[in-house]
């Protein structure tokens, strides 16, 4: 499923749109400089286009025996949408994985300061590696001596990375949530974009023109300018 050989960076602007927000929103999140505040942002930024995305694939597939309320929890939304197919296993995996994370660090008084270096350097061996599987979605989990050696942060607790991974998790956990996030967010737009009809996938009309029209924007020009080798490589 593709949109005409579309990458992440155009299918992003594409569900920027259909949720009402301006062109690069997801790609600033980055720039929030409070780790808390990053974390709440990126939640509520997909609790929200997970939610998008049900209710147009619901009220598209009327055979689907389950329904979406108010009431329903994140999690409960999540595991819809993987029953639905609208959600591939590693990706669901990082959803759930950044609700964790959110839960976390609002419903406990010592993260109130939240940052992410001390967060990750003070989990014990085996969360260190379980939250690297879930919040590195997108990133080959594969074994780490297949990727060019890298140096961790002066300030760094040592790690033993037995995956490309864990490696990313301890060497920028920041930023590989966010990576995780730009391909998770590339999944929900296609689907937004693209539904199946038998055995055909079926672009919606006029996608073409508004990436075409996305792509001219002056914000977007000037955020390609400025961000061009702004996120990892995907696959890596």
């Amino acid at each position: 499923m593709s949109l005409g050989g579309a990458g992440t960076f155009e299918t992003a602007l594409l569900a920027e749109l259909r949720l009402g927000l301006p062109p690069t929103f997801y790609f600033r999140l980055i720039e929030i400089e409070d780790d808390w505040a990053f974390v709440l942002k990126m939640h509520s930024f997909f609790e929200g286009a997970l939610t998008q995305l049900l209710r147009e694939k619901l009220r598209l597939r009327p055979h689907v025996r389950e329904g979406l309320t108010p009431r329903d929890s994140f999690t409960s939304r999540i595991h819809l949408a993987s029953r639905m197919n609208l959600l591939e296993p590693d990706y669901s995996g990082f959803l759930l994985g950044l609700n964790r994370l959110r839960n976390d660090i609002t419903h406990n008084i010592r993260f109130i300061a939240f940052d992410f270096r001390s967060y990750v350097d003070g989990l014990s061996d085996t969360e260190f590696r379980r939250t690297a599987v879930t919040l590195c979605a997108g990133f080959k989990n594969v074994p780490s001596n297949t990727f060019p050696a890298m140096r961790p942060p002066k300030n760094a607790r040592p790690r033993e990375c037995r995956t490309v991974r864990e490696l990313f998790w301890h060497l920028n956990p920041k930023l590989s949530i966010w990576n995780a996030g730009v391909w998770t967010l590339d999944l929900i737009s296609l689907h937004l974009h693209i539904e199946n009809s038998g055995d055909t996938a079926v672009l919606e009309p006029g996608t073409a023109a508004k990436l075409q029209d996305l792509m001219h924007d002056p914000t977007v020009l000037a955020f390609q300018r400025k961000h061009s080798t702004l996120w990892f490589k995907e696959g890596t």
